[in-house]
């Protein structure tokens, strides 16, 4: 992979030697006021401490300093994952934006003086998979980051082609999907903490190499934690302080983003690895503040003056108002969908494609659970009338709800084969849920929201789990591979096939069709 610029222009710096906003090409303010509520899932603030291991909201600063709301060239949902470092007498923060528009992560740039209040600059980096966790560094004279770029399918390295707002790819670190991967240099050696499994977030695996852009090895215990959501996940940059090596580590149970732990490497070696739990861990927990009521899952801290100061992140539900000493399921609104969804063969064929998958195997008097409905309904119309199909489906859209009522007020007989719930899919149990012939999730990953849904017991991982365990024998289930969102559950099928719990057994047109192991 060879040096590759992200941007289209260099903005001039200001008489103060920062970079100006800079309007990305299909930018998009903010406006709205529902947009402007749900963009503080997430959002950043500033802690200091005697230590890296003792901290808490800065002084005579308002947290967050930083929200969706400060992003004025892309459509935010949230900003998270902050990186910073200092130049020059300047801080600059790197962050996680959502885009509310593309549903893909970019990189985005704050600046400031002292540290402690900031300024929104502009997004530096974006590219056609999701980014986040731009985990910055400065080795001899060059700027570097590693963002998280799952999509890429590889750990990619970036060079700062002119700090701090235009960078170009420089090399594919590692092969395949590696979560949250923080470098940093040790012993004469580059060395790499990332998560293989981020849908689980319960496996660390550890790299070495003696160059940065190339050479990178496993480490020969990997995965060094197994198992364990609790303690795996990388959650900010490995650091120095008073001799020790510090890792810290995302809590994510029994939710994701709950607190960050910190860990003391006491062996690190290509052949030998070993940490212990600090005394001070978790170092970061959600409090009764808005901005964090309910976790906080990044620390970026930094020695300045007589102490630390950090960046850090941290969650609070979509449209609550945070209550002491309430839960935050009780705090929760039901992630629903506001739109219906209309039929559109060309953009998304998957229903049609499925209809025809059953004609052509002659799938008659079987039992199939449909995720969606839609104003269509294509499979409650279409359905055989000799030995008809029994069809479950839920929909989390109220306009897709009342499509669904009107088309059985006005085809009564059709509501004895064609059932439709709402409600969120990730709150269904094993209890009332039935046995399958057919089960189809053509939109895994792209519904599931872990801020919005805390709520909800299951995920897209366990949500597969628990349809695999209701499929009757000889039942098959299929996926939709031009799904927006594909890329996300195609790590999940992979990792259920290499599990053995699922088997591929055809492909459709646009369907997968797999088959329990």
């Amino acid at each position: 992979m060879g040096m590759e610029p992200t941007c289209t222009e260099s903005p001039a710096e200001n008489d103060a030697g920062v970079q100006p906003a800079l309007a990305a090409p299909d930018a998009v303010p903010i406006s709205s006021p529902d947009m402007a509520e749900m963009t503080e899932l997430w959002s950043i603030g500033i802690y200091t401490g005697r230590s890296p291991l003792r901290l808490s909201s800065a002084a005579g600063i308002s947290n967050p300093v930083l929200t969706a709301r400060d992003v004025l060239d892309a459509p935010a949902r949230f900003v998270a994952d902050p990186f910073m470092i200092l130049d020059k007498g300047t801080w600059y923060m790197f962050f996680e934006v959502m885009n509310s528009e593309t549903g893909l992560g970019e990189i985005g740039l704050a600046t400031s003086l002292n540290g402690l209040q900031w300024d929104y600059r502009q997004i530096v980096l974006r590219e056609r998979f999701h980014l986040s966790y731009p985990y910055v560094f400065k080795w001899g004279r060059d700027f570097y980051m590693v963002p998280e770029t799952l999509g890429a399918e590889s750990v990619v390295l970036y060079k700062a082609i002119k700090f701090p707002a235009c960078w170009a790819r420089v090399a594919a670190l590692i092969p395949g999907v590696c979560a949250d991967p923080s470098l940093f240099r040790f012993d004469g050696r580059w060395w790499m903490f990332a998560c293989p499994r981020p849908s689980f977030n319960d496996t660390l695996c550890l790299y070495y190499s003696d160059r940065l852009n190339r050479g990178w090895r496993e480490h020969s215990g990997n995965p060094i934690i197994k198992g364990d959501a609790s303690t795996a996940r990388p959650a900010g940059r490995i650091t120095r302080w008073r001799g020790r090596l510090i890792r810290f580590a995302q809590d994510c149970v029994p939710n994701y983003g709950t607190s960050v732990r910190a860990f003391e490497i006491s062996q690190l070696s290509p052949t030998a690895y070993a940490e212990e739990e600090i005394a001070e861990s978790p170092i970061l927990t959600g409090g009764t503040a808005s901005w964090n009521s309910s976790g906080m899952h990044n620390v970026d801290p930094h020695p300045s003056g007589q102490g630390w100061l950090a960046c850090v992140d941290g969650w609070r539900p979509f449209g609550s108002v945070p209550l002491e000493n309430s839960s935050p399921r009780t705090r929760m609104q039901l992630n629903y969908w506001k739109d219906s969804w209309p039929l559109d063969v060309a953009e998304c064929p998957c229903d049609v494609h499925f209809l025809e998958y059953l004609r052509k195997h002659n799938i008659k008097d079987k039992i199939i659970f449909h995720f969606g409905t839609g104003d269509h309904h294509l499979l409650g119309k279409e359905n055989p009338t000799e030995s008809p199909n029994e069809i479950f489906a839920v929909t989390a859209s109220w306009e897709e709800y009342e499509s669904y009522a009107r088309f059985i007020i006005d085809n009564p007989v059709a509501a004895k084969y064609y059932k439709a719930l709402f409600g969120d899919i990730y709150t269904l149990t094993s209890r009332i849920v039935p046995d399958f012939d057919l089960v189809t999730l053509f939109h895994l990953c792209e519904f599931y929201d872990e801020a919005r849904s805390a709520y909800a017991e299951l995920n897209d991982s366990s949500l597969l789990d628990l349809f695999i365990s209701k499929l009757k024998p000889g039942g098959r289930i299929l996926f939709y591979k031009r799904s927006s969102h594909f890329w996300k559950a195609r790590r999940i099928i992979r990792d259920f096939t290499e599990r053995g719990k699922l088997t591929k057994q055809d492909e459709y047109k646009t369907l997968l069709v797999y088959t329990p192991a």
